[in-house]
């Protein structure tokens, strides 16, 4: 814009008067969305200890061939599957990409032992590959059993101490052996090849504190949250861990303070920004309301995929006595979530509150017939019986 633009001179005068930052902001926006994104590949979830297969991040030629291979895998066309792993193989000799595709053709042929051959192959040209490694310790668990995975996966481990993801699978091979105190020592055993390292890392303090979260042993999780900051205290991922460890243990003042501190190293998690607009959400001073505001428009320029981050805009809209906003993004979040119990029930509160009474029962239907567990299920149950009267 230029100096003398409208535009500019708005957004002086909304930084002057900071409560009307938000409205300006959401001005400028375009409409909220009202249908779901495009389909795309299930994100990571990187808030579990176990959080799943590493996203493959294939540039031009090879994530064409990548997409060709798996539309070929869906079709059961195993022959053309093996003859794009072949052109891979040849196309690109000196690179993972042809022994890993195989290795993904012949798992899907049932033939184990040449994948874990090719894949031994890809490891050799990229001995930190976490597509490999996860590869390998999926045969290896299905063919000798968790126990053998763990021990391989620690052999790795042990020859490149500075490579904590070699020592994260092997504790998570041991979990699927429901073997939990072979994965504690095994993470244990981090802080001690990190202690004769020349670059130590706080990887092994991440991987305890996740770990212990994910079991519901939060104060364990935060002693060694708290140890890692000491030696890395601008560390994201810790100061994250930090902010959900103190959400999980109902520190609200703590918690909030931890998502400042980690917005301010990493100001473009939408995760952090949702989570802290959601803690800020309830209370009535008017500093926490205009801070709470002003996280969501930041996030409604991002335009988020994530359900998670799709409720909390709508909710916290809510919560603000906005039910028209609310709507549009809690509509999107349930068409994105469609089996999440707590998504259906902030629906069909701002169903309830924009006196759609109608909507309203039909999506606590939905969250009350869920197995799914949520927090808020005592509250969708009163709710429903506020509508019945």
């Amino acid at each position: 814009a230029s100096p003398a633009s409208p535009t500019l001179a708005q957004l002086d005068a909304a930084f002057a008067q900071p409560a009307n930052l938000p409205a300006l902001l959401r001005s400028l926006l375009p409409a909220a969305p009202t249908s779901p994104p495009p389909p795309r590949s299930a994100a990571r979830d990187e808030e579990r200890f176990d959080g799943g297969l590493p996203r493959e991040r294939w540039p031009g030629q090879l994530a064409i061939l990548r997409q060709q291979l798996q539309i070929a895998l869906q079709k059961h066309d195993l022959k053309a599957a093996q003859a794009l792993a072949a052109q891979a193989q040849q196309t690109y000799p000196d690179a993972i990409y042809g022994p890993w595709l195989q290795g993904i053709v012949q798992l899907a042929q049932q033939d184990t032992a040449a994948a874990e051959q090719s894949l031994h192959a890809a490891l050799a040209l990229a001995p930190r590959s976490r597509l490999v490694i996860t590869g390998l310790t999926k045969i290896w668990v299905q063919t000798k059993g968790a126990a053998h995975a763990g021990e391989q996966l620690m052999q790795m481990a042990e020859a490149d101490p500075d490579f904590g993801f070699a020592l994260h699978m092997a504790a998570v091979a041991y979990l699927k052996g429901r073997q939990p105190a072979q994965a504690e020592a095994t993470l244990r055993r981090g802080l001690q090849l990190q202690a004769g390292s020349q670059s130590p890392s706080p990887q092994p303090y991440r991987e305890l504190a996740r770990y212990f979260l994910e079991l519901d042993r939060a104060g364990d999780a935060l002693n060694f949250c708290e140890q890692g900051l000491q030696r890395a205290p601008q560390d994201a991922p810790l100061l994250a861990l930090r902010a959900r460890i103190a959400a999980q243990l109902r520190d609200t003042d703590a918690a909030i303070a931890a998502y400042e501190k980690h917005l301010s190293v990493q100001p473009d998690s939408q995760d952090s920004r949702a989570a802290l607009a959601r803690l800020l959400a309830p209370r009535k001073d008017a500093a926490a309301q205009t801070r709470a505001l002003q996280l969501l428009a930041t996030l409604e320029v991002d335009a988020p995929n994530s359900p998670t981050v799709q409720d909390t805009i709508g909710w916290v809209y809510l919560q603000a006595g906005q039910p028209a906003r609310a709507l549009d993004w809690l509509k999107l979040a349930a068409a994105n979530a469609p089996d999440d119990p707590a998504i259906h029930y902030h629906l069909a509160s701002a169903y309830a509150q924009s006196k759609d009474v109608g909507a309203a029962k039909v999506e606590l239907k939905r969250a009350l017939d869920s197995e799914r567990p949520f927090a808020e299920r005592l509250e969708a149950q009163r709710l429903a019986r506020d509508l019945m009267q």
